[in-house]
């Protein structure tokens, strides 16, 4: 979804006498650095990496059949364009990265990654019979098959966007139903991004400086075509946007001069309003996705904003005053505040025990189809 921008204006001092309360609902800044989210860059040194800036842009045919691959913008001759970031030259240390254009490029979908739906109502989403045959580009890299992810780490772009950019799935058109999605680990519930049989256009926001990769999910081999567009709203106040086709070949009885050749005619979905379709919630440089996402934590941080939002009827911009300084935010809730409210913090924090400890435990577990990776 589009970036949320902040609520202007000096920050309130400290030697303010009566400090309005609302402001103090920095508890959710609190709660983000309390509750552990998916694995970063720093945790997973396959997603550490860095952009160069002159890279180049090449524009030959290339069907990617294995390696590291990312989907972002760039600048070509000052025009922001979404292109395939290839990594796979990078095998060898001599050779750069390149940028391809998605018009000329297939990704190649090998039988190797053909796994069976699973048999559990958590993977309906997938929209394969349990047991029947599905094609997934791991979350996880996997020899064999493109690891596909995306990036906003173009020093360019960095230095140009405001935040962040959106990713919009326009419409797939294929075979069989496409499904993106997310998996932080064995007990996390999955977060589909995009998926085919909405009828709908799907958007999620992707912050700045962010290296992410996820499962790509295919029912039936074949040629699909993936719409996607990157839009930015840029710190000089304009918005920057452009939309490719992407080409994937799945399954390998599928000619990838088939998928280089299809012409887009069509979504098997309508796109239509992306009211409610947003995958996460973002405000600012601070993720909420890891709260909002994901059931038990969504449920109890849920309980505690409505009822802090009910003594004072704070906006959710506010919450960003927050992130400034947490210690001062804990001290005015725990010394300043009504008793009341101190009841429901402490009471949400004894509620948050148990999730702490069910993801420490997750950490000891492979995860189904992978981990989110951001840096």
């Amino acid at each position: 979804m589009p970036s949320t921008r902040p609520v202007g204006g000096p920050r309130p001092s400290r030697s303010t006498s009566r400090r309005s309360p609302w402001r103090l609902v920095a508890l959710a800044a609190v709660l983000v650095a309390l509750v552990p989210s998916g694995a970063t860059a720093e945790d997973d040194p396959d997603l550490r990496q860095t952009v160069r800036g002159d890279d180049p842009v090449v524009t030959d045919v290339k069907v990617l059949e294995s390696g590291h691959v990312d989907l972002g913008p760039t600048y070509v001759d000052g025009t922001w364009r979404f292109l395939v970031h290839d990594d796979t030259a990078k095998a060898d240390p001599s050779k750069q990265s390149t940028w391809r254009l998605p018009e000329k490029t297939v990704f190649a979908v090998p039988d190797a990654v053909r796994l069976p739906a699973p048999d559990d109502p958590t993977y309906t989403f997938l929209g394969a019979k349990p047991g029947s045959t599905v094609w997934a580009l791991p979350q996880t890299q996997a020899a064999g098959a493109p690891w596909v992810g995306w990036n906003t780490q173009e020093p360019r772009v960095m230095e140009t966007i405001d935040r962040g950019m959106t990713l919009r799935l326009e419409g797939v058109q294929g075979p069989g139903r496409l499904v993106t999605y997310l998996q932080s680990g064995s007990f996390e519930e999955p977060e589909v991004l995009w998926t085919s049989a909405k009828d709908a256009r799907q958007d999620f926001f992707v912050d700045v400086n962010t290296h992410t990769h996820a499962n790509w999910v295919f029912t039936e081999p074949g040629v699909y075509l993936v719409r996607v567009s990157a839009i930015a709203d840029l710190v000089d106040g304009g918005t920057a946007t452009d939309t490719q086709v992407l080409r994937f070949a799945v399954g390998d009885g599928t000619s990838p001069q088939e998928a280089l050749s299809a012409t887009w005619r069509g979504s098997t979905q309508t796109p239509g309003s992306t009211e409610g379709d947003s995958a996460e919630v973002r405000l600012g440089s601070a993720c909420l996705s890891s709260l909002m996402c994901r059931p038990l934590r969504r449920a109890l941080f849920l309980r505690v904003f409505l009822l802090l939002g009910r003594h004072f009827g704070f906006g959710h911009f506010l919450v960003l005053a927050a992130l400034e300084d947490p210690f001062h935010v804990l001290h005015v809730i725990f010394v300043e505040m009504p008793l009341e409210v101190r009841e429901v913090v402490f009471l949400f924090l004894v509620d948050m025990v148990p999730v702490l400890v069910l993801e420490a435990l997750e950490l000891r577990q492979p995860a189904t189809f992978g981990h989110i990776g951001r840096s």
